[in-house]
C-alpha cells in the first residue's frame, strides 16, 4: 500500500492514468460533495486531508442516512404520528421530558405556519 503510494507521489502523471485511481478519485469526490451539501465540515477536512477516509465516511455517514427511496410520507405525517405517540406515554406514564418533547413539536408547527 505504502509502495503504491509512494510511487503515486514520485510520479503523479500516473494518478490520471490509472483506472482504480480514478475510480477513487471520482469516489473521494463524491463523498467531499456530500459532505458539503450536509454542511459536515470537519468530514470536508478529513476527506481533503485524508482520502482513504473516504470509504470511513461512506459506511459511517453515507449508508447511515436515510433513504430517499424509503417511500412517501406526507409533510406534517411524521410530528402527528409522534403527537398520538407522546399523548399516549403521557397518558400512562406522565414524564416530565415527554411533556417538554409535545411542547417542542407544538412550538415548531406553530412556527412554521
Amino acid at each position: 500500500m505504502f509502495a503504491l503510494l509512494s510511487m503515486y507521489l514520485e510520479h503523479p502523471e500516473l494518478i490520471f492514468t490509472s483506472l482504480p485511481s480514478l475510480a477513487f478519485m471520482a469516489f473521494d469526490i463524491w463523498m467531499i460533495v456530500h459532505a458539503v451539501r450536509n454542511r459536515d465540515w470537519l468530514w470536508v477536512v478529513f476527506l481533503v486531508a485524508f482520502p482513504f477516509s473516504a470509504f470511513w465516511y461512506f459506511f459511517q455517514v453515507y449508508r447511515s442516512a436515510p433513504s430517499a427511496t424509503s417511500g412517501f410520507e406526507l409533510p406534517g405525517a411524521h410530528s402527528r404520528r409522534r403527537i398520538k405517540e407522546l399523548k399516549a406515554q403521557i397518558h400512562h406514564l406522565d414524564k416530565p421530558h415527554h411533556h417538554l418533547q409535545l411542547g417542542d413539536i407544538g412550538r415548531r408547527a406553530g412556527a412554521d405556519s
